[in-house]
């Protein structure tokens, strides 16, 4: 199906002149869910760089507390309907 039913993150390095912001800008197409663009310190290698890896660790933290609170919210959504015997 599409677009994507989940959120994406469109990742640029904060120094890659060859991805503009519009570039980034362009992925909110594919998705029905949530987006969002980030520029992450370092350049085109971002991934490889130590301050890449770190800006992604971070982020990568921030979208699993995200997830968890989601699914704790969605735990007590459905308590609520099915009561615990």
């Amino acid at each position: 199906d599409w677009p994507l039913k989940i959120p994406i993150t469109a990742l640029a390095g904060e120094h890659d002149l060859s991805v503009s912001d519009e570039n980034l800008r362009e992925w909110e197409t594919e998705t029905a869910r949530d987006f969002q663009f980030r520029r992450v310190l370092g350049g085109s290698s971002y991934p490889r760089e130590p301050a890449g890896i770190s800006s992604l660790a971070d982020l990568l933290r921030g979208a699993c507390e995200e997830f968890r609170e989601e699914a704790d919210s969605s735990d007590d959504e459905r308590r609520k309907v099915v009561p615990e015997p």
